[in-house]
């Protein structure tokens, strides 16, 4: 009777067994996502804004034409307004801007200058590196003045080393000797700076009894240059500059020393013209070098 319970109880325990572990997989089976279906994203709605400008554009053009004989220049001053209003907002904006059209001399051609010697400071420089000139001499050196220019020794193209004003006039017979200085000493006494003017001259003929002397007017600043000197009380101004030149004329004769005005060359207003000048406000531009040397072709002294 033991032996009967006992293996009654074990096919028992195996036949529960039997049912409940089958029962148990097929609910974690039910508990299973599918693995074979994509994730939703969530939705996205992009939108994109355009902001429309418009621009408004208004030139107005002045133009002044000088003809010589060697080319003309024409200078043009235009001013741009340009209004910009978006959608969203409004910007305002103007720019003034100076074009100019100029024809040049021959930038190839040189002009020959015999029996001729330049004297002067940096702008003079200027016109031996640029102005396409052949045959003339060139005394002349950055920072010189008429307080130097007849004592200080200086390199010159022809010359072994540095020599003096007189040294070069001793060397050759010229005919004609242009001079420009002033911008350098234009802070001294102007009555002074015109007395040693005279000097130069006098060392000129003492040397070269036959040469006709041609004093150069001092070129004029830029007017943004004379505006910022009348503010600081600073002494390169074309007040000045055009007091000084009323003295060099003075030194004329008519014969064996003449006055020749460059100003008109680049002047604007009484002003060196902006779109002709140098950063400093004070030189010109290299290019412009060739008008100088047009207009002093043109006003030979014969």
């Amino acid at each position: 009777m033991k032996k009967w319970f006992s293996h009654s109880y074990m096919f028992l325990l195996i036949l529960s067994c039997a049912v409940i572990i089958p029962t148990t997989l097929l609910l974690d089976a039910c508990k299973k996502e599918p693995v074979d279906e994509p994730v939703d994203e969530p939705s996205t709605t992009t939108t994109t804004t355009t902001t429309t400008a418009t621009t408004t554009t208004t030139t107005t053009t002045t133009t002044t034409t000088v003809t010589t004989t060697s080319g003309t220049v024409t200078t043009t001053n235009a001013t741009t307004s340009s209004s910009v209003a978006p959608s969203t907002s409004a910007t305002s904006t103007s720019a003034t801007s100076a074009t100019t059209s100029v024809t040049f001399p021959d930038a190839n051609e040189r002009v020959s200058f015999p029996n001729t010697l330049f004297i002067g400071d940096s702008r003079t420089v200027g016109l031996r590196d640029y102005g396409k000139t052949s045959d003339a001499t060139f005394f002349c050196k950055v920072g010189i003045s008429s307080n130097n220019v007849t004592t200080k020794a200086i390199e010159v193209a022809g010359f072994d080393g540095e020599v003096t004003l007189g040294t070069v006039l001793d060397s050759k017979s010229f005919n004609t000797v242009y001079i420009m200085l002033g911008i350098n000493e234009i802070g001294g006494n102007l009555s002074s700076i015109a007395q040693k003017y005279q000097k130069i001259i006098d060392l000129v003929h003492s040397k070269q009894p036959n040469a006709i002397v041609v004093v150069q007017s001092t070129l004029h600043v830029t007017q943004k240059r004379h505006n910022e000197e009348i503010a600081k009380n600073g002494h390169f101004n074309n007040t000045r500059i055009d007091e000084l030149n009323t003295k060099l004329a003075a030194l004329a004769n008519g014969t064996s020393v003449r006055y020749l005005d460059m100003n008109p060359m680049f002047d604007e207003n009484g002003c060196l013209k902006a779109d002709a000048a140098a950063g400093d406000g004070i030189h010109i531009k290299a290019k412009y070098y060739l008008i100088w040397r047009s207009y002093l072709d043109e006003n030979r002294i014969s």
